[in-house]
């Protein structure tokens, strides 16, 4: 959770300022306080007074809130080429919102024609990484097929038509 939180705090929200986290985390959930003027590091330190995660600031009154702490989510899935002959792939590459977390994290992969399209069921994004690539293989068939490829994680879709002729 730790590194969730660092993650969603870099890039934006003052880390100094007014900012106390106590760090309460039930699953993806962590609770965050106003308390007074803080400084986020391995420590909490505000007015001088340093406290570590845990302990309790008292006479520090402020406001409560809840971070939601979401997954990175599928910010767009390409298909190159997006029109194949029956028989060929296409590779299919998903940029993300954010990097994968530590960890890495597990992409659903899905598709609405199974008798004209194979895709692996999940593709794994390592940590630290915005993208990753893997391929579609598709089948002979009659006529021309509009498959739907899907990409997903607890934190959004992202959808593209792979056409097979």
């Amino acid at each position: 959770m730790e590194g969730a939180l660092e993650q969603v705090l870099e890039g934006g929200v003052g880390v100094e300022g007014a900012l106390e986290v106590s760090v309460v985390a039930v699953g993806d959930v962590v609770g965050v306080g106003v308390v007074g003027a803080c400084e986020l590091s391995d420590s909490f330190a505000c007015g001088g007074d340093a406290f570590g995660a845990g302990e309790l600031l008292e006479g520090a009154v402020g406001f409560g809130a809840t971070l939601t702490v979401n997954p990175p989510a599928p910010m767009s899935l390409t298909l190159s080429p997006s029109t194949v002959p029956g028989g060929r792939s296409a590779t299919a590459t998903v940029f993300l919102n954010a990097s994968a977390p530590p960890g890495g994290l597990w992409l659903r992969v899905s598709h609405n024609n199974p008798n004209r399209v194979w895709a692996p069921s999940q593709v794994y994004v390592p940590a630290g990484m915005r993208s990753v690539r893997f391929t579609v293989y598709t089948y002979r068939g009659r006529g021309v097929a509009s498959v739907q490829i899907t990409v997903a994680t607890d934190g959004g879709s992202r959808s593209a038509i792979l056409t097979v002729r």
